[in-house]
This record gives C-alpha cells, sequence and structure tokens, in this order.
C-alpha cells in the first residue's frame, strides 16, 4: 500500500525541473534525477516568468528613458538656439532702454540741481534781506536815543554811533 501512494504521488507531482543539486528520493522513479548529466547539475537554474518579465518591463523602461532623454536634449537644443536670437533681440532691447532710462534719470538730477541753486539762491537773497532789515531797525533804535537822557559815558557811546550812521546813510 505504501507504494501505491508513492506512485499516486508521483502522478500528482509537476514535471521537474533541471536544478544544481539533483533530487533524490528513495525508491523514485524519477527519471529527471537519473537522467541528469554532470554538465547540467553545474549549469544555473533558467529564470522563471515573473523575473523574465520584470527583467523585460526594466529593460524597456530603460530604452524608453534613455529615448526619452535624447529628445528631450535635443528640444532643448533646438530651444537654446531659438532663445539665443530672441534673447540677443531682449538684451539689445534692454540695453536701449537703459541709455533712455540713463538719459531721463540724467536730465532729472540736472533739473532738480538747478531747482536746488535757485532755491539756495533765494534763500540766500532772504537771509540778506532779513540781515537788512535788523540792521535797519537797529539804526533807527540807536538814531531815536535822546543824548540828553544819558549818562556821560552811554553819551559817548551812542553819540560816535549815530555820527556813523549818519556816514553811513550819506554815502
Amino acid at each position: 500500500m505504501h507504494q501505491h501512494l508513492h506512485q499516486q504521488r508521483w502522478l500528482f507531482q509537476p514535471p521537474a525541473r533541471t536544478t544544481a543539486t539533483p533530487q533524490k528520493s528513495v525508491g523514485s522513479t524519477h527519471c529527471a534525477a537519473k537522467d541528469a548529466s554532470p554538465s547540467s547539475s553545474t549549469e544555473k537554474r533558467p529564470k522563471g516568468r515573473d523575473a523574465a518579465k520584470a527583467s523585460n518591463k526594466k529593460a524597456s523602461l530603460s530604452s524608453e528613458y534613455v529615448s526619452k532623454m535624447h529628445d528631450l536634449s535635443v528640444r532643448k537644443i533646438e530651444l537654446f538656439k531659438e532663445t539665443e536670437v530672441e534673447r540677443k533681440a531682449r538684451l539689445h532691447e534692454m540695453v536701449a532702454l537703459e541709455k533712455v532710462k540713463v538719459e531721463e534719470a540724467r536730465e532729472h538730477w540736472k533739473m532738480m540741481l538747478e531747482l536746488e541753486r535757485e532755491r539756495l539762491a533765494m534763500e540766500q537773497k532772504h537771509l540778506q534781506m532779513e540781515a537788512e532789515k535788523k540792521e535797519k531797525e537797529e539804526n533807527e533804535r540807536i538814531l531815536a536815543i535822546n543824548l540828553d537822557q544819558c549818562q556821560p559815558m552811554q553819551r559817548i557811546y551812542y553819540q560816535a554811533l549815530q555820527e556813523d550812521i549818519l556816514q553811513k546813510m550819506m554815502s
């Protein structure tokens, strides 16, 4: 009966593969293990279905990637050629605009400098007029002093000032 079960198991086993180490079973009629030659036992086991699919997929993705990268680099070179001409045109336009901007800034600063000069001249004239006004008021005050009511020393001082003022007015 034991032998009968063994034969049934052998009928339902999947076909044997060539492996690096031959399978041995006691009392087995396994043909692949008996017929295995010494050279086939040193060979590597072939790739399985999933491993083969995965390596094929990687190879196709790799070649697809290389192709896309090549296309992108070609497109990039074309864009550089096109944009180089556009870049030069834009650069010339920017230089022209900068020249106009610099010239306008120069004109603006000239105008501002001239306005500042005029403002300073007017301020100087105003300060001069203020000084003249104060001097005139001081001269009028000195001339209005009644020398008869002053102390003898003050009288001498204010009399000399009044004579200087009158002398300037006459000249």
